[in-house]
């Protein structure tokens, strides 16, 4: 190992600070639903292998890569009678350097290896490139507790307030899983809490979002559409086209869920159009995730020829 690998890892403060370690070993900081992944995997015993690309949402130099690359080197691994196992030599872990610019899109830091590993430490590195760790600890440490806004009178809160706390399966145990349908049957969650897939709002989102339905419908409260960047009226509209195509095929009573960040509200129209209710949305949902943070991450298994984007730029992180 060269004197630059070796010495590149030790300039993060998890490497000061063993409580820190050991909160990160044990998960607290991490999302709630977050964890129920890792948990669902392990309960599965399953061990995808993957890629995760963290990229930049807009060009910029890269800053707080080696604080990242610190908190995966001590918190990948798992836990074996309460006796952590070290992991991290099992990953394929590149990246770039701090200072250097990037394009957006283009992946700072990919690790490749067992997904049950690290899955819980996906979201706090994305933070902490962003800069925003700090401020989102106090809102992630007790699980998912968004700003709710209800677009209709008659939910019922409380309880609806317990299913998107318990309920929402997240992408990422859809996408390792490669279907909505398997991944709702191992996820772990309360029986007494239906679930809420999630959907990325896009062009592709009427089909996939319908399929979820018909294979999971039973089990569902309704459906999670998310977009970080600025939604605009045409998202609006598929929502519209959606909601149409459910009361068609008898599942009205299916709910639809928005799941943005404040960046994603911009538009001065959208937040109009949402509030007079012009749109068959019930719910909107803040999260802390926001394009405004600059970076974003991406999930693709390693199944035959995975489709992701290359960048020689990357260096071997050891």
């Amino acid at each position: 190992m060269s004197e630059e690998k070796s010495t590149r890892l030790q300039k993060g403060y998890w490497f000061d600070n063993p409580f820190k370690i050991g909160q990160k070993r044990a998960e607290i900081f991490s999302d709630l639903y977050i964890n129920r992944t890792r948990l669902t995997l392990e309960k599965d015993n399953f061990h995808p292998e993957v890629i995760v690309e963290f990229y930049l949402n807009q060009p910029n130099a890269t800053y707080r890569i080696d604080e990242a690359l610190a908190l995966l080197r001590i918190g990948t691994g798992f836990f074996k009678e309460d006796k952590f196992v070290d992991s991290w030599g099992k990953l394929i872990v590149k990246a770039l350097y701090n200072g250097e610019k990037a394009k957006i899109g283009e992946p700072v830091i990919i690790v490749e290896g067992d997904y049950q590993h690290f899955c819980h430490l996906v979201p706090i590195a994305q933070k902490i490139l962003a800069g925003r760790f700090e401020i989102t600890e106090a809102i992630t440490r007790d699980g998912i507790q968004l700003p709710i806004y209800y677009c209709r009178d008659d939910l019922n809160k409380k309880s609806l307030e317990e299913t998107i706390r318990w309920g929402i399966v997240p992408e990422d145990l859809i996408t390792v899983y490669g279907s909505a349908a398997i991944a709702a049957s191992k996820f772990i969650t309360s029986s007494s809490v239906s679930i809420i897939p999630v959907v990325s709002l896009d062009k592709n989102c009427i089909n996939a979002a319908y399929k979820i339905t018909r294979m999971t419908a039973q089990q569902q409260w309704g459906v999670c559409f998310k977009k970080m960047d600025e939604i605009e009226i045409s998202d609006l509209n598929l929502i519209k086209k959606f909601r149409k195509k459910l009361d068609k095929s008898s599942f009205g009573w299916v709910k639809i869920m928005l799941l943005t960040g404040l960046s994603g509200l911009k538009n001065p129209n959208v937040l109009k159009a949402i509030k007079a209710k012009q749109f068959p949305i019930d719910v909107v949902g803040l999260t802390d995730y926001s394009a405004s943070y600059e970076y974003n991450s991406r999930i693709v298994p390693i199944n035959g020829k995975p489709k992701y984007i290359e960048n020689p730029r990357l260096k071997i992180v050891k």
